[in-house]
C-alpha cells in the first residue's frame, strides 16, 4: 500500500483539498484587534480605499481577500486535478504532471515559509512532501 504511487497521489490530493477547505474558513471570519493599535490597523485595512487607477478603489483588505481566495482555489484545483488525472493519464505522463505540481507547490511553500504563519506553512509543507513521495514512487517507464 505505501509503495503504490496511487496511494501517495490520492493522499496528496486529499491534503490539497483539505488545505483549500481549511484555508477557505479564514475567508468568512472578521479580523478583531487585541489592542488599540491593532484596532486602528484593521480599521485602516478595511476602511481606507486607495485609488489604484482606472477607476479602481479598493482597500488592502480587498486585495488580501482576493489573494487569500486564490490560495484556496490553487489548492482545490491541484487536488481535484490530481484525482481526475490519476484515472486518465498513463503513469509516466502522471509523473510529469506531478513534477509540475512539485514546482508550483514548492514555490508556494517558499512564499508561505517567509510570509505567513505556522498553519499554512505546515499544510503546504505536508502537501509538498506527499507530492515528492508520489513523484518518486511513480514508475518512470510504462508498465
Amino acid at each position: 500500500m505505501f509503495k503504490s504511487y496511487i496511494f501517495w497521489v490520492k493522499t496528496a490530493s486529499v491534503f490539497q483539498v483539505l488545505t483549500g477547505l481549511i484555508h477557505s474558513l479564514s475567508l468568512f471570519r472578521d479580523m478583531q484587534g487585541q489592542n488599540e493599535t491593532e484596532e486602528k490597523m484593521i480599521d485602516l485595512l478595511t476602511g481606507y480605499k486607495m485609488d489604484m487607477g482606472a477607476g479602481f478603489h479598493h482597500s488592502m483588505m480587498d486585495l488580501f481577500l482576493a489573494l487569500s481566495s486564490c490560495f484556496t482555489f490553487l489548492y482545490l484545483l491541484g487536488g481535484i486535478n490530481n484525482f481526475y488525472l490519476l484515472k486518465r493519464l498513463e503513469p509516466t505522463a502522471l509523473k510529469g504532471y506531478l513534477l509540475i505540481n512539485i514546482v508550483i507547490f514548492g514555490l508556494c511553500f517558499v512564499v508561505m515559509l517567509f510570509l505567513t504563519f505556522l498553519p499554512p506553512i505546515v499544510l503546504t509543507g505536508i502537501v509538498l512532501i506527499l507530492l515528492v513521495i508520489s513523484y518518486l514512487s511513480a514508475p518512470s517507464k510504462a508498465v
